[in-house]
């Protein structure tokens, strides 16, 4: 039932919710309001019976996360017995409080919707990287688009891109396509989990992607040690990582941190292309982001040096004439 834990976090991230630690055991959680809380995580296909929720309701809050909710878990979630995420409609329910939810219309969202275009965004990385024109059909398939939607996204960026039809696409001026990617694109969104350990970041790096390998999380590497990976500069002082599921780095000398604090952040993003991006790009000793997303990651990190390490890698992204291969 990972599937719906992951969609889950997702559901909390958007409801304000930070989330401090733990996996589909139990779940630690910092609400809106700065209130700790730890709930015990029961992921169910239908809504309990009352009597089963009578019998769970011991030993502190229980989390449930459920594909749709009777009106008898709800009534239970807003009279604060228990602590309810619903698929459909999005519901979040914690404490007694209607953090994200359908049900009242007094509290309707006002958040902006719609997809994201990753597909196409994806597919400007992929010219970006690469110094020879990319047949449609790889792109699409990295992009996770079809054949005719990869044209009609690229098609949306003017001159930026150019279509020959014996080579495929490309790129006339890299840098300007970087500069309008770096420009547009949202962050990977999902959720954040924070972490501080003790080792040195480089052994915390290997620690953490060792685990998440393990509990097949198809972790990516990003931001500094990515960074150090592609075009060395400064000393990494941070690890950041990108991961298909939540992962409990505890077991590895890992404890829940704040973002300040923290050695080790761990995104599992809405973004699903980065995988795909980063399936065509240069094999390295830890499976990384592709040198884009790295880059946007980078330019996001703190200390006086991490600006000049950015270019850095920017320099190397345009420099190299072909960075998918070489």
């Amino acid at each position: 039932m990972t599937n719906e834990f992951d969609a889950a976090l997702i559901l909390l991230r958007e409801a304000g919710v930070r989330i401090d630690g733990g996996g589909l055991a139990d779940l630690a959680m910092t609400l809106p309001d700065g209130t700790n809380r730890v709930a015990q995580v029961k992921v169910m296909l239908r809504s309990p019976s009352p009597s089963v929720l009578r019998n769970h309701n011991h030993g502190g809050p229980h989390l449930y996360i459920v594909q749709t909710a009777s009106s008898a878990i709800r009534e239970a979630a807003f009279e604060g017995a228990i602590d309810l995420i619903v698929l459909k409609p999005p519901t979040v329910i914690l404490d007694g409080e209607p953090l994200l939810t359908t049900v009242n219309p007094a509290t309707p969202s006002t958040a902006p919707r719609g997809p994201k275009p990753w597909g196409r965004l994806a597919a400007e990385r992929i010219l970006v990287l690469s110094g020879e024109p990319v047949r449609q059909v790889e792109i699409a398939a990295a992009a996770g688009m079809s054949q005719q939607a990869t044209s009609k996204a690229l098609k949306t960026l003017g001159k930026l891109v150019h279509f020959g039809r014996n080579d495929g696409w490309s790129a006339p001026d890299r840098e300007k396509l970087i500069e309008h990617w770096l420009e547009t694109y949202p962050g990977p969104g999902g959720l954040t989990s924070y972490w501080y350990g003790l080792d040195p970041v480089p052994s915390q790096a290997r620690q953490a992607i060792t685990i998440a390998q393990e509990l097949e999380a198809e972790p990516l590497l990003s931001g500094d040690m990515a960074a150090d990976l592609i075009a060395p500069w400064r000393h990494p002082a941070k690890t950041r990582i990108y991961l298909r599921q939540a992962v409990d780095f505890t077991g590895v000398g890992f404890s829940p941190a704040t973002p300040e604090e923290a050695t080790l952040v761990a995104t599992i993003p809405a973004d699903k292309t980065l995988w795909g991006t980063a399936a065509i790009g240069k094999s390295r000793s830890l499976p990384t982001a592709d040198p884009v997303v790295v880059l946007w990651d980078l330019l996001r990190e703190t200390g006086p040096d991490a600006p000049e390490a950015a270019s850095h890698v920017r320099r190397t992204i345009i420099d190299l004439p072909d960075m998918l291969h070489r």
